[in-house]
């Protein structure tokens, strides 16, 4: 029987109604894919104006983006669904139905609010029941437009967002298997978007799509379980080196230097097994321009960070890079803003540099640059009193993944260099398991300050606080020393420990806080060295050293050769000199400037200014520059101290030192070639970021 078609004007049957049910689930459908194209465009617009330094930090963004908007887009397909139910109009012939009608609106409106990027969480409810509004306006009148209701469109466009997100982040992969891993999966989920399904349909659309987004994302998980960075470099020779700073520590607040209060015993050890200078002074009195002296041997006025959130200038080359050249691995570990790479420049000049500091600690940091996670995800925290955004992190946290790369470092046979900057002693003082509340010192107003500094049982909390955090950071040294014992490679490894500046306690009636004076109570830091094999242990060595003297002193202990410009001196021939304790030499060849940029506030008083000292010869000369206290002019003025006769700075011998007329002078003529020196230097200072300048008022600098 011959087959006869239907007469064209046969009546077509009416959409019936759909049920809520499905209308729900091809909602949620839409409303997920969508929102995963949005999340991946807006990762995609992330990385292109944020430098993300590695794959895995790429493909977390990428990862991030993509569930961050889809669960977004879930959570908004039910209102959505309920909105188009209520208002869907007369039936309509082969047109889009209401569940298509409110995923659609969902990814109207949540485009829409990535793309403005400034909202608040409030509006993405208005803008989503908008969109459905035009979604359904547009079905009336395009009733004939039946694409945005067939799923495989939106598995295609789905998959094809994943896709190109991830083959975006593989492609700024260097060498390696698990780039060219992720790279296959996510061109391989580009052929099943594109080509499978063409080939061979009768597999059906669902079961092919769903497996492209799965390839796609297992191509970002790869990228985001990467090894670290594989340094293409010969592996050097020499020993290994565990540099570790731990900020805001006083030479007088270890048990090693005499304080009978101390709980230090890693550091004690260390003292014991390793060379202890006595007197070792920083060359400024804040993180940022204290630690870049440590990294390049130059003073700030030499490698022009001269204040926290300045970077040091592009053409200076610091330790790392130096050992780097040489074969070692280098990777650097910070626990506190004013040292990650938007504040100080520092992490290109490493193979690895930790400084992710969020909170959620599965999140990469750039991914807080996600409109979704910033306006939506972070504000619900914060509502459950949880601040995902932070300034600086716990030494656990850092040692944890100094740990980490120690154990899955990309070549075991080479040596390497680990910085391990530790926070914690920093105010705010809130050691693990101490209740802290009410003693929160930037925090705190003026009234409170003063109530605290004025009642001898709140002083000696704050210090108990103070020595609990010092306590705190010992013990993270600890499981960094253990991991290296536990391994064979301690023998093997020069093992620095330091601080980048002290703190004040009163005795000049400053109090809890640093970055303004310049007596030894903020420039005062331990320094101990412990070398390779326990040689010399037990030394202690009481001549002047500064921070300065680190980078010559790791390039002869490391065997580097070759011209290193630095301004330090290398401690190796004061620790070959002679074992035991010995008397100060003569120290004016071993000067020590230091710089403080005053930019904060005394007293509920903003001030800015500039102090420069020199410390020589058992003296230190300080220089104030003239600056506004209130309503009042600080005269510019000198200040001279016998520190043998007045280690606390209390007795001011300016104009002259009565036993050397002509030892004032002398100073005061080297103190202000660096005055000058200073101020050219200070010509090309640029203005701080918005954002640099936030984090750094919420550590008490601004």
């Amino acid at each position: 029987m011959a087959h006869r078609d239907p007469p064209t004007d046969a009546p077509q049957r009416p959409t019936r109604r759909p049920g809520a049910a499905a209308a729900l689930l091809q909602a949620l459908l839409i409303a997920g894919l969508g929102g995963s194209f949005v999340g991946a465009l807006d990762a995609l617009a992330v990385l292109r104006r944020v430098d993300v330094r590695y794959a895995q930090w790429g493909a977390g963004v990428v990862l991030v983006g993509v569930l961050a908007s889809a669960a977004v887009g879930l959570l908004l397909a039910l209102p959505a669904t309920v909105l188009a139910l209520v208002l869907w109009g007369r039936p309509g012939h082969h047109t889009t139905s209401p569940g298509t009608c409110g995923g659609l609106g969902v990814v109207a409106g949540l485009g829409a609010f990535v793309l403005a990027g400034s909202l608040s969480m409030a509006m993405l409810g208005p803008l989503v029941c908008g969109g459905t509004l035009a979604v359904l306006a547009l079905r009336e009148l395009l009733g004939w437009w039946t694409l945005p209701g067939r799923a495989a469109t939106w598995w295609v466009l789905g998959t094809l967002a994943t896709a190109a997100a991830g083959l975006r982040v593989a492609a700024s992969v260097g060498e390696g298997a698990a780039a060219t891993a992720a790279i296959a999966l996510c061109a391989a989920a580009c052929v099943c978007a594109l080509g499978v399904r063409v080939l061979v349909g009768r597999l059906g659309h669902l079961p092919v799509m769903a497996g492209g987004c799965a390839l796609a994302l297992g191509g970002l998980v790869v990228l985001l379980r990467a090894p670290y960075p594989h340094p293409q470099r010969s592996p050097g020779t020499g020993p290994n080196v565990l540099h570790v700073s731990i900020d805001t520590l006083r030479a007088d607040r270890v048990g090693c230097n005499g304080y009978a209060a101390a709980h230090t015993p890693v550091i004690d050890r260390l003292a014991a097994e390793g060379v202890l200078f006595a007197d070792t002074t920083a060359q400024a009195n804040t993180t940022g321009p204290s630690h870049t002296t440590q990294l390049t041997g130059l003073y700030p006025v030499e490698h022009g960070a001269l204040y926290n959130g300045r970077p040091l200038y592009h053409a200076v080359r610091t330790l790392p890079q130096r050992l780097a050249d040489a074969g070692w691995q280098t990777a650097g570990f910070v626990s506190g803003f004013t040292m990650v790479d938007a504040a100080c420049g520092l992490a290109p000049r490493f193979d690895w540099y930790g400084d992710d500091l969020l909170s959620w600690t599965w999140m990469p940091q750039a991914a807080e640059e996600l409109v979704v996670v910033d306006r939506v995800l972070f504000r619900l925290a914060a509502r459950r009193g949880e601040w995902v955004t932070r300034a600086d992190r716990p030494a656990g946290e850092t040692v944890d993944e100094a740990l980490d790369w120690l154990a899955h470092r990309p070549l075991p046979g080479a040596p390497f260099y680990a910085f391990v900057h530790l926070y914690d002693p920093h105010a705010p003082y809130e050691p693990p398991g101490e209740d802290a509340g009410g003693y929160d010192w930037y925090a705190a107003g003026s009234a409170e300050r003063e109530a605290i500094v004025t009642d001898p049982q709140r002083r000696a909390r704050m210090n108990a606080l103070y020595d609990g955090e010092v306590a705190y950071a010992d013990e993270q040294v600890g499981r960094l020393l253990e991991a290296l014992r536990a391994s064979g490679e301690l023998e093997h490894t020069l093992v620095i420990l330091t601080s980048d500046h002290g703190e004040g306690f009163g005795s000049h009636d400053y109090w809890f806080d640093h970055g303004t004076y310049l007596f030894d109570e903020e420039l005062h830091v331990p320094l101990i060295l412990r070398l390779p094999g326990g040689a010399h242990a037990g030394e202690r060595i009481a001549e002047q050293t500064r921070l300065l003297d680190l980078v010559p002193t790791v390039l002869e202990l490391a065997g580097v050769e070759g011209e290193a410009r630095t301004s330090g001196t290398s401690l190796v021939p004061l620790v070959e000199g002679g074992r035991g304790e010995r008397p100060p030499a003569e120290t004016a060849d071993r000067p020590s400037f230091a710089l403080a940029e005053m930019a904060g506030n005394i007293s509920g008083f903003d001030v800015i200014g500039r102090r420069v000292s020199l410390r020589a010869r058992g003296h230190k000369l300080i220089w104030t520059s003239s600056y506004w206290n209130d309503t009042t002019r600080v005269a510019e003025r000198y200040e001279l101290y016998d520190l043998a006769a007045d280690p606390d700075e209390q007795h001011d011998l300016w104009p002259a030192d009565p036993a050397d007329p002509e030892f004032a002078p002398s100073m005061r003529d080297q103190l202000d070639t660096w005055r000058r020196a200073l101020e050219d230097a200070a010509g090309g200072d640029a203005p701080l970021s918005a954002e640099v300048a936030e984090k750094l008022r919420q550590l008490g600098y601004l």
